[in-house]
């Protein structure tokens, strides 16, 4: 593939996108080096039909009578870059309705364009009315409105000698301005919070207790975003209560279309860990809310971001929904947002799910074909792949498979740079599988001391060895 950033970012591009850049490019008031368009022109043709281009080739469509030279044509691609960049910048500013009306009074602000001036004072006016969005970058735009505003209006009425009217209301400026500071002081003490519980964070005092409660009982508390920001940091703090995490689902769920895209994945990944957090305590009520939860971001398209879903996110929710026992639902997840997958990992993905599909569903004969066109050279499915394939032998009562596999495992440990705690857990699991596979029903108290042992030892796939443990358990309990 050509090594080239420009090629790459093209690549990355949706269609639809690349066909506004198209039109971008072929603007005379954005660019006038016809060069420029005729290589983006030569790349976009190549990316439907995947072309394996060269530089050698891109020069000969450029400049077939001139002897190629890498230094020109590294130019141009810097040139597309730049204008690629400049492009996207463009695309934002346009979708930032209240960003524009700000420019565009900033401008009218010159006696020149005065007779402008009161048309463009509607538009804002109108597009203020109809722009409501818990956000903080709403209220900061809105404060630059109004601040601008007052000063358009003061200086017009100085120079008209007339005196001076109220036409401006300084506390919902300054309201605005409050607002969107305490947005963000507050998305940064959460940040803070979630990430200290993994990194040696920054010490300062972020967390601001007269913040907080001025959302909670002073002037703020009408403010919807600043009480999600609330709810959210008290979530994280009080993890046995679950009131706070009630009220910010109740909240975002009403008003999910006034947040942004950005803060209703922001909220809705605060939502998962808190219950995400409860079921790996063992609150089987939360294993429920969890797979609704992923349901609903599934459904309202919040777990697309760019038109893709991130491999974690597509195993994450398979997982939770097999363990909730929807298996008419995640048949259906699993075909439908497969495309959404990266393409170069969509094939493994896809086929690693699938196994633990059939797993769940005791097709394990199913489970086995589906592993057997998993590629094992990613750390995630090589782990994760080989810990299913253990218990799938073990189901399928194939003992000489399990052992040999089990062995295998033993050795990539062995090569693998994992942390020692890890790799306890993994070899845990190899154990305590063998045993279960090689356990004689008649021998209690070596099944008694098996059972201790899942019990106690730290362990992955540890609710299906109890779950095995417990297939065991009878014979022993009828016996005594």
């Amino acid at each position: 593939m050509l090594d080239v950033k420009i090629y790459k970012a093209l690549l990355n591009t949706e269609k639809k996108t690349r066909n506004r850049f198209s039109k971008y490019l072929n603007s005379p008031y954005f660019n006038a080096n016809q060069e420029i368009s005729k290589l983006n022109e030569i790349l976009e043709d190549s990316i439907p039909n995947k072309l394996d281009i060269t530089k050698e080739a891109i020069w000969s469509e450029l400049k077939a009578t001139v002897p190629y030279n890498d230094k020109v044509l590294r130019s141009l691609f810097n040139k597309l870059l730049t204008h690629f960049e400049d492009f996207l910048a463009q695309e934002k500013f346009q979708s930032k309705r209240l960003t524009k009306s700000f420019y565009k009074l900033q401008q009218v602000q010159d006696d020149k364009y005065e007779i402008l001036r009161n048309q463009i004072l509607k538009e804002v006016r109108t597009t203020e009315a109809r722009y409501q969005e818990l956000s903080a970058e709403f209220h900061l735009d809105m404060y630059l409105i109004e601040n601008l505003y007052f000063f358009i209006s003061f200086d017009f009425q100085r120079k008209q000698r007339k005196s001076a009217k109220k036409t401006f209301s300084l506390s919902k400026t300054l309201h605005h301005l409050d607002v969107y500071y305490i947005a963000e002081k507050l998305r940064f003490i959460y940040i803070q919070l979630f990430w200290n519980e993994y990194f040696e964070g920054d010490t300062s005092d972020l967390f601001n207790d007269e913040i907080l409660r001025a959302v909670n009982k002073g002037r703020f508390r009408n403010e919807k975003l600043l009480v999600a920001f609330y709810y959210a940091i008290r979530t994280l703090t009080n993890p046995e209560k679950d009131n706070y995490f009630k009220s910010l689902k109740s909240l975002l769920q009403e008003n999910f279309d006034a947040f942004t895209k950005i803060d209703q994945r922001f909220f809705y990944d605060v939502l998962l860990t808190y219950s995400n957090r409860r079921v790996n305590k063992g609150d089987r009520d939360y294993l429920m809310e969890s797979y609704k939860l992923y349901r609903d971001i599934v459904e309202r398209g919040v777990v697309l971001n760019d038109n893709e879903i991130s491999p974690v996110t597509f195993r994450n929710i398979i997982a939770v929904a097999l363990r909730a026992k929807a298996y008419k639902w995640v048949d259906y997840f699993a075909n439908e947002y497969v495309k959404f997958l990266p393409k170069a990992e969509r094939e493994n993905a896809f086929n690693f799910n699938i196994a633990r599909i059939h797993f769940y569903k005791n097709e394990y004969g199913e489970a086995l074909l589906s592993m057997n066109q998993v590629n094992l050279d990613d750390l995630f499915y090589d782990l994760n792949g080989r810990t299913l394939l253990v218990a799938v032998y073990y189901e399928l009562e194939e003992t000489e498979a399990l052992l040999s596999s089990v062995q295998a495992f033993k050795n990539v440990l062995k090569r693998k740079k994992l942390s020692p705690a890890a790799k306890s857990r993994y070899n845990n699991y190899l154990k305590l599988t063998q045993k279960l596979a090689i356990a004689n029903p008649d021998n209690k108290r070596k099944l008694r001391m098996l059972q201790k042992q899942i019990d106690e030892l730290s362990s992955v796939n540890k609710p299906w060895l109890k779950e095995k443990m417990l297939e065991l358990l009878p014979a022993v309990l009828e016996s005594d």
